[in-house]
């Protein structure tokens, strides 16, 4: 009797260990920084591009690889705004965006740092709670923070799902750390939100155009991208309410969206009728349906769900 008992904990304990190793593994999967660097000395700066208003800057690693830093007017330059042969500069580049099959391979800039040990600096992409992609820096009080856009110009939307240059000075020893940053620099999208596709579990819908409030929330078509996750939408005319399948339902003009039996949350925005059509904020997909992302890329609108994948 006893070592049946025993057995059963051992084998309870391992399941939970597997349970949690899976978990870790997804987080982890997930935690991935939006930019990819390279780091290295200057060998060569070089005219680029037809017109000629593109610089092809080869720079050379502690490894001896070399790749060449594509920089063009809108790549943002920290340090300087001059590149010389022997700085050593780390170029930040969007990593999913589509590559070139070339040697060395090249590398769209979207960002240049000529490097300067006295400056404490990250560079991703933030969340809703103003965690960094890679899942190492935390925003905490931004209220006496510097915060303007490219141009320096005063930046008041809202910093979630943003590509930002962080400025700060110190930072806790916890995972993710966490800091008041002292100035943050807000990059701008390749794109506008209007003229992004959006894609939805790796399919681009039809539909009409996602937008951005101008508390720079970004709004979404709801039955588009529902019934595209294979949810049916339905709309009830009486009390301009919206349901999403079996699920979910929302009133237009009320922020307080609601899911399965639990109590109805507030989101960034409530729902609104542009031009006959519902939408909703983007993080509607992650926060009330529980999707595995939706987010808002440097050319299109991501929505997907790992899970609908695997059935």
């Amino acid at each position: 009797m006893f070592w049946k008992k025993g057995i059963a904990v051992v084998l309870m304990t391992a399941l939970i260990i597997s349970q949690f190793s899976i978990v870790s593994a997804a987080q982890e999967k997930m935690a991935k920084a939006y930019f990819g660097t390279f780091t290295g000395v200057i060998q060569e700066i070089n005219l680029h591009g037809a017109d000629q208003s593109m610089q092809l800057v080869l720079v050379k690693n502690a490894e001896e690889a070399i790749a060449n830093l594509v920089v063009t007017e809108g790549t943002y330059m920290i340090g300087g705004q001059e590149l010389e042969v022997g700085q050593e500069v780390t170029g930040y580049y969007v990593a999913d965006a589509p590559m070139i099959m070339i040697y060395p391979p090249q590398y769209p800039a979207k960002v240049i740092r000529i490097e300067n040990d006295e400056q404490q600096i990250k560079i991703d992409r933030f969340n809703e709670e103003l965690i960094s992609d890679d899942h190492m820096l935390k925003l905490n009080d931004v209220s006496e923070t510097v915060i303007v856009d490219e141009n320096e110009e005063p930046f008041m939307k809202k910093l979630s799902g943003r590509q930002l240059i962080v400025y700060y000075d110190m930072a806790t020893k916890s995972i993710p750390a966490q800091t008041n940053p002292t100035r943050i620099v807000v990059l701008d999208r390749e794109q506008e939100i209007m003229e992004m596709d959006i894609v939805v579990q790796g399919a681009v819908i039809e539909g009409p155009q996602a937008f951005e409030n101008p508390d720079g929330t970004i709004m979404v078509p709801i039955r588009a991208i529902a019934e595209a996750l294979g949810y049916e939408v339905q709309w009830e005319n009486a009390t301009r309410k919206v349901l999403v399948g079996n699920v979910s339902s929302f009133q237009i003009d009320v922020n307080a969206y609601a899911f399965a039996k639990m109590m109805p949350m507030e989101l960034a925005a409530a729902p609104v009728i542009v031009n006959d059509r519902s939408y909703i904020p983007l993080e509607y997909f992650t926060k009330v349906l529980n999707l595995s992302e939706a987010y808002v890329g440097e050319y299109e609108i991501i929505i997907h769900d790992a899970a609908l994948f695997n059935e």
